[in-house]
């Protein structure tokens, strides 16, 4: 703010509007098998309004209008690209859900879902995203040991889709600072893409949950994902006078395994411990890249997504550092991969203590391996 004084006014609103409607059937059959039929539709709406003005300094102090601004009123800033934006934007839906009880032997469920997005041109705007999910108990009809209290398997499969925010599919020049009482604009160094579609994932997961001796619990699960039509910011010449260029492309794939060990440590008539063990790991993989290129940043194909490349200095076959002539040690003209931003595993621990009608709990997290990288340790 200026130091001849500034008044400014600020007003930032949203509404939003939900509306569903949900229609549900059941029906028995053989008076252990169950049907559960739902469908519906849903209308989403938001409008967003950030209205900014300021005045740069004020001719007479203690006189607060933007009519006593010194200069021309300010109504933009680069470190705030919402002030003076206004948006809408609406998803229709339709959607449906197919339950089937299946007695003591399984659980089945099938969904599927259909979004229309004003973000998307007209023709890419329409989405299906389903998903299918199977359980099964099988220690209601498999005679287990006695030490096993129960084992649960299950499946699933489905996908999801996204959009993109409001306006970014038509190029508009963008308000800069008045010069004088000059209007300034600029157009937008980034390419839209009216053709633009949605992105998707894809996910298949298996899992397994159990309990032993009315003490322990264990659940493993193994997941895999795929990310198709990922909406990208592809940088381009910058002598076509543009930085990047929106597109689909690029296709990731993501194996992730999590483990979740319960115990009941301690079960007295006032006193009470129990707690989780979770431990976490996935790796996600760049496996396509768009337009069969070789690389993509830094990147190719079949490297882990969250690859960090940083400059280092140059070193001799055994490790150690190259300086020039001053001493001084010599930075290697290409940027290297370090490692990886996202741990090796992700560990928690949650407790819960019972005494009479208290209780407490304690959280413990932890994140092993993954990189941070620091310019000034390699100069120490």
């Amino acid at each position: 703010d200026s130091r001849e004084g500034a008044y400014k006014v600020w007003n930032i609103s949203q509404d939003n509007v939900d509306a569903d409607i949900l229609a549900t059937y059941t029906k028995s059959f053989l008076s252990d098998i169950n049907l559960t039929i739902n469908a519906g539709g849903s209308i989403f709406y938001r409008r967003y309004r950030n209205d900014y003005a300021s005045t740069d300094g004020l001719n007479v102090p203690g006189i607060y209008s933007l009519k006593n601004s010194t200069g021309s009123i300010l109504t933009y800033s680069s470190d705030n690209a919402l002030w003076g934006t206004r948006s809408e934007k609406e998803i229709k839906s339709v959607y449906a859900s197919v339950n089937i009880d299946l007695s003591k032997y399984a659980f089945l469920t099938f969904t599927g879902r259909n979004d229309w997005s004003s973000t998307i041109a007209s023709g890419n705007n329409s989405y299906f995203y389903p998903s299918v999910a199977l359980s099964s108990v099988v220690s209601d009809y498999v005679k287990m040991p006695k030490f096993v209290d129960y084992l649960k398997i299950m499946g699933s499969w489905a996908t999801v889709s996204s959009d993109l925010d409001p306006y970014n599919i038509q190029s508009v020049y963008n308000k800069e600072l008045s010069w004088g009482s000059n209007t300034v604009v600029s157009y937008p160094l980034a390419l839209v893409n009216a053709d633009i579609k949605p992105q998707k994932t894809s996910q298949f997961e298996v899992g397994i949950s159990t309990s032993f001796f009315k003490r322990l619990s264990l659940d493993v699960s193994y997941y895999r994902s795929l990310d198709t039509n990922q909406i990208l910011d592809m940088l381009i010449s910058q002598a076509s006078g543009f930085e990047s260029r929106k597109i689909n492309g690029n296709t990731y794939t993501t194996n992730g395994v999590e483990v979740v060990l319960g115990i009941k440590a301690i079960q007295q008539k006032d006193f009470k411990w129990e707690f989780n063990l979770n431990a976490s790991h996935s790796v996600r993989k760049l496996t396509e890249i768009y337009g069969g290129e070789e690389y993509f940043g830094n990147l190719k194909k079949g490297d882990r997504a969250d690859s960090y490349y940083a400059t280092v200095w140059q070193r001799d076959p055994e490790g150690r550092v190259i300086v020039d002539a001053n001493g001084q040690p010599l930075k290697d003209p290409y940027v290297r991969n370090v490692g990886h931003t996202d741990p090796n595993v992700r560990l928690g621990m949650q407790n819960t203590f019972k005494y009479k009608e208290f209780t407490l709990g304690i959280e413990l997290n932890a994140a092993i391996g993954g990189v941070m990288y620091s310019t000034l340790s390699p100069k120490l």
